[in-house]
């Protein structure tokens, strides 16, 4: 979990925060967003949830699983979507317009969850 100290520092540095500052916005001390920067600790489960959610990174940056730093959201995701399939198109075949849609829908139940609500233009 070494990268875990190297990417907060990079964060707080990208966010122009000091130690005390993150530590205010993270209900904790700075001597204890210290010991995370240096890697002689880390916090638990629910600290890296608050650090990604505060700061709107992913967890998984945070750990050093992914290089994806931003979590995009759905609005992101329904446009960057609908871009690459070209879906509101008016030169579209009906059959390929169908096809693109239930592509659309296939990744966004994957991305999402299966139940979860499609973008309101679908």
């Amino acid at each position: 979990m070494t990268i875990f100290g190297e990417r907060l520092s990079q964060l707080l540095y990208d966010l122009n925060l000091s130690y005390r500052e993150a530590a205010e916005i993270l209900g904790t001390g700075s001597g204890t967003i210290s010991s995370w920067v240096n890697k002689d600790s880390y916090p638990n489960t629910y600290g890296v949830i608050q650090i990604a959610e505060k700061f709107g990174v992913s967890t998984d940056w945070l750990l050093g699983l992914s290089d994806v730093k931003k979590v995009p959201d759905r609005d992101e995701v329904s446009d960057t979507m609908n871009k690459i399939y070209d879906i509101e198109s008016p030169h579209l075949s009906t059959p390929a317009i169908v096809e693109k849609k239930y592509r659309f829908v296939e990744l966004w139940g994957q991305l999402f969850g299966e139940d979860a609500e499609l973008p309101k233009w679908m």
